[in-house]
């Protein structure tokens, strides 16, 4: 990307802001790929972004935002402590994508839904906006998201790959590789693979190197239409592992989102691939590999991959024993919320509050109360009585590091913060180390292509 002085690229404008406050730098980046390093200083009368940095000699410059692509963010956002983690999606006015957003659930109504966040503390949702809620009890994320595309290495194709905003895409045969040291014995790696054709890719693990396309030392696994099973190498020869479960087929369709997990135990040598929740190859190594630390992602294809809500977390130990439905399963042709089980039933009804840990649902026939626990997902309004949700001229869209994103009618910037209207949980705002960018003129089909987005 190009830059207005490079010579001044390297200043921190950190030295602007308190300790508490040194969190976030910022990039402004007009369409044509320029950029100004700075942060958000608000937003005047008129609506322009008004923009400070040490390139300029006043305290801040306003931009018209209809010339603005993008703000990016980098700077690490803040843990959240959460007991109850759900995942929130509601429709964004004319696209086909959804506002998500992770959040503590804290209770609901007939009206609304009560979530915390550490981003925005304690937000009031509309009900008849939302679409589904998923819940999950897993860790926290040791790593969540590609981070940035300097993380990784490049190996003989160094645009094969690249990110936008959480997703990591590929459209060219190459690989990417990236060392992760101190990462806990039992993980478990998952992601979805959205695809137009059968995917084809291919995972290396504690590998020997980063900078070979095949390395010679280290575990390997194809995700492809063909059987899929665990592979390894010593110093460029295959090595046998004990197949608890050979390799399956997948039933991969075309254009479509598959939802991969990976689960390692490096003590024991012992790796598990599930698909859509399904187990596909389980291995152990007998002599395990503890040395390495190098991850590899090579595409296979020359055609469009994306990896979204890419997650490295704590493992237990315990494989599942149900199907992982997704978020945007088929709806059952009967009326009522739908209720997903961790164990893949499903309950048709409404959801009407929570109590002592447990989701009351009132059914046809008797109400009935689930531990939060035992959830998967859960629509909180059924397709009859949603509401569609309005556009605004200054609307922007805002990628959350955790993965998803949000729209707000914008109307406030500060260095730190940045503040608007949803229709959905009214004015709010929110911290700018929760985001990794954040996008204007979201509806504009000029920005949209340049973006490669959908519209």
């Amino acid at each position: 990307m190009k830059a207005l002085s490079s010579s001044l690229l390297a200043i921190s404008l950190l030295q602007l802001l308190s300790a508490e406050e040194r969190v976030t730098q910022g990039q402004l980046v007009f369409p044509d790929g320029d950029s100004i390093p700075g942060l958000p200083a608000g937003v005047d009368a008129e609506g322009h972004l008004l923009w400070q940095s040490q390139l300029f000699t006043k305290d801040s410059v306003p931009f018209l935002t209809r010339k603005v692509d993008s703000i990016l963010l980098d700077g690490p956002p803040v843990p959240a402590e959460q007991s109850t983690v759900a995942t929130i999606s509601f429709q964004t006015h004319t696209d086909k994508m959804f506002d998500v957003m992770k959040a503590e659930l804290l209770g609901f109504d007939d009206k609304t839904v009560k979530l915390r966040t550490w981003y925005a503390g304690e937000l009031t949702l509309k009900r008849s906006m939302l679409h589904s809620i998923e819940v999950s009890n897993e860790s926290p994320a040791i790593i969540n998201g590609p981070g940035r595309i300097e993380d990784w290495q490049p190996i003989e194709s160094p645009d094969a790959w690249r990110i936008e905003g959480t997703n990591l895409i590929s459209e060219a045969r190459g690989s990417i590789a990236r060392e992760l040291n101190d990462l806990p014995d039992k993980v478990l790696l998952e992601f979805d693979l959205a695809y137009e054709y059968a995917p084809y890719l291919r995972l290396h693990f504690f590998a020997d190197s980063g900078e070979e396309l095949i390395p010679r030392t280290g575990y390997s696994i194809s995700i492809q239409r063909g059987s899929m099973n665990f592979l390894k190498k010593v110093d460029n020869r295959s090595q046998p592992l004990q197949m608890n479960i050979f390799g399956q087929r997948h039933d991969f369709q075309e254009e479509d989102v598959t939802q991969v997990a990976i689960y390692i135990d490096r003590k024991k040598g012992s790796f598990s691939l599930y698909i859509d929740g399904n187990v596909i190859s389980s291995a152990v190594d007998p002599e395990p590999l503890l040395e390495n630390n190098w991850w590899h992602l090579s595409t296979l294809h020359g055609r469009e991959q994306t990896l979204s809500n890419f997650a490295i977390r704590p493992w237990d130990g315990n494989l599942p024993e149900r199907k992982d439905y997704l978020s945007y399963r088929q709806e059952l042709p009967v009326e009522g919320e739908q209720v997903e089980l961790q164990n893949g039933d499903t309950i048709v009804g409404k959801a009407t509050a929570i109590e002592s840990g447990k989701l009351a649902i009132e059914t046809e026939y008797v109400p009935v109360a689930v531990p939060i626990s035992r959830l998967s997902s859960f629509q909180i309004t059924s397709p009859e009585e949603r509401e569609e949700p309005r556009i605004y001229a200054s609307d922007i869209r805002a990628y959350f590091r955790d993965g998803g994103h949000v729209t707000l009618r914008l109307s406030e910037f500060t260095p730190t913060t940045i503040s608007g209207y949803s229709q959905v949980f009214g004015d709010a705002t929110f911290d700018l180390r929760a985001f990794t960018h954040i996008e204007f003129n979201p509806y504009d089909l000029e920005f949209r292509e340049r973006r490669g987005q959908p519209y």
